[in-house]
């Protein structure tokens, strides 16, 4: 209704020489005798055609009076145009909502546009929380809402599967595993400890047997690390399943960034244009000349790739793969 109301009021306004046509605010009056709806334009044309609101608004309602949908237009206090609709436009709108017709709810501001949404991105080491859960809604519904909007979107889950955290996991799984078979095992200062450690571990016991029973971690870190995160990732998918949250169009893989290469082109990227430098034996990025309260590492002094540094590539990648709209649901 209220777009069919503004696009009388713009034509009533473009037939009468107003240029450039203003927004147009439409309102339910708050006094049922006022009419179905009532709207101030004339207040605000005041000033640039030099002429009373109330003089302006008459002028307006003169063109509405022989619309079909419109029953009475009045003129109210300083300037209000208050519109009653007719009980056939009223009840045909009515009737097209009960139809199902989606398109007089939705308003096609997306025209088209490609809008990637990343949300949620939980690291595959553990299971998803009620943080994890809210980035989840607020993302699932912001996708919807730009989908009916008629936005093309593309749903997307980063994966930060690279580096200490992921290897820790695995460690963590095969300490626990080898305290199960009775091998005395210290377990890692920093590794994992919840209820899901035990329950991964006991997995582990139930498929592998004791075929990784006094084997070194490093002898078979590749095997257990890559069955703790599939596991994880698993568990991850199971939970936003079970929590409705649509299936993500893509799954992005920070490993796999290192793989291509990708992250040792960004900073070679970076470095072309001045914004990467030495310094303490790291590499910093100059993140404080675009508003950071600091400069911040991207190479530490050991070699090791920061994880702002793999960000970096992956937010690049992101640019490369040319959307209209890029999205971070952050927690």
């Amino acid at each position: 209704m209220k777009k069919d109301i503004v696009k009388i009021l713009r034509e009533s306004l473009g037939g009468l020489g107003i240029s450039p046509v203003p927004e147009i605010d439409v309102q339910i009056p708050k006094v049922e005798s006022f009419g179905d709806i009532s709207t101030p334009v004339a207040m605000g044309l005041a000033k640039p055609l030099k002429k009373s609101p109330r003089r302006i608004a008459e002028e307006i309602a003169d063109t509405l009076r022989d619309k079909a949908i419109f029953e009475k237009v009045e003129i109210a206090g300083p300037g209000f145009i208050n519109i009653t609709l007719t009980k056939e436009y009223l009840h045909e709108s009515l009737k097209r909502l009960l139809r199902g017709e989606r398109a007089c709810l939705r308003e096609d501001v997306g025209h088209g546009s490609r809008v990637l949404v990343e949300y949620v991105s939980a690291n595959p080491t553990g299971p998803l929380h009620i943080g994890h859960a809210r980035g989840a809604a607020v993302g699932n519904a912001l996708c919807n809402l730009l989908e009916e909007s008629g936005f093309r979107v593309e749903r997307e889950y980063y994966i930060n599967d690279a580096g200490r955290q992921v290897r820790l996991l695995g460690l963590s799984i095969y300490s626990k595993y080898q305290q199960m078979l009775g091998v005395e095992t210290a377990f890692p200062e920093e590794g994992y400890r919840g209820q899901y450690i035990d329950e991964e571990a006991s997995g582990l016991c139930d498929e592998a047997g004791e075929k990784y029973r006094n084997v070194p971690f490093e002898d078979c870190e590749g095997e257990i690390t890559a069955w703790a995160y599939d596991r994880m990732m698993g568990l991850i998918k199971n939970d936003l399943s079970s929590f409705n949250i649509k299936d993500f169009t893509h799954w992005v893989s920070e490993k796999g960034l290192y793989e291509k290469g990708e992250v040792a082109q960004a900073i070679e990227e970076l470095k072309r244009r001045g914004l990467i430098y030495d310094k303490d034996g790291a590499v910093w990025f100059r993140s404080s000349d675009f508003g950071d309260d600091k400069d911040r590492v991207v190479i530490k002094k050991d070699g090791q790739f920061t994880y702002f540094a793999s960000d970096i590539a992956y937010h690049k990648d992101k640019l490369d793969r040319g959307y209209d709209i890029i999205i971070d649901v952050w927690g």
